[in-house]
């Protein structure tokens, strides 16, 4: 087995490139959120559809960890330092499992998020999972615009309602790529 994070991403993404999807499913479930990250970026690069429904349960999975969106922390790392280990200062008041969450934050959803419009299926399950997470405002700011971008690349007009409401949000990237998802849809069905 690998004894470091980069060597287990390593594998992870070679297994999508080799179209190892097995491989690639079980990395979604794994424990370490650095390989559910890297697994959800090699299966949106894989295309294979049978990964759409372990996507999802990813995304569900992810729901359920602690809130990433507000530490409670008196220094702030650079982005790529978050990503493998800091010299955050948190509250006393924070756990372990709430650090991790920190790091992690909206990364692991928007990826499979982006994995999911990288695919195109639009299946209900996949289409109103986008639908929800986009108008949440207890989403990440992330994970809401990447929503937003993984419908303007499905292209199914019955996305156009909730698109449109994101038009209108007042965080900047959401309505960036909801915008720019209307666009990209309205041209689609002009070319049908």
């Amino acid at each position: 087995m690998h004894d470091n994070h980069f060597e287990r991403m390593e594998a992870v993404m070679a297994a999508g490139r080799a179209g190892n999807c097995a491989q690639l499913e079980e990395a979604l479930a794994d424990r370490d959120w650095r390989i559910r990250f890297t697994a959800a970026v090699a299966a949106g690069e894989c295309g294979d559809e049978g990964l759409a429904l372990p996507l999802v349960a990813l995304i569900d999975r992810e729901d359920l960890q602690p809130l990433y969106s507000e530490p409670r922390m008196s220094a702030v790392s650079s982005d790529a330092a978050s990503i493998f280990g800091s010299d955050l200062e948190f509250d006393g008041q924070v756990t372990d499992e709430e650090k991790a969450a920190w790091q992690r934050r909206g990364r692991v959803k928007q990826a499979a998020i982006l994995a999911l419009g990288e695919l195109g299926i639009r299946r209900p399950e996949v289409l109103s999972r986008l639908h929800r997470d986009l108008l949440d405002m207890k989403q990440d700011y992330m994970v809401r615009a990447a929503c937003a971008k993984a419908l303007g690349e499905l292209g199914d007009r019955g996305s156009l309602s909730f698109l449109q409401q994101a038009c209108e949000d007042d965080e900047f990237c959401t309505r960036t790529e909801a915008c720019k998802a209307v666009a990209q849809i309205e041209r689609m069905s002009g070319n049908e």
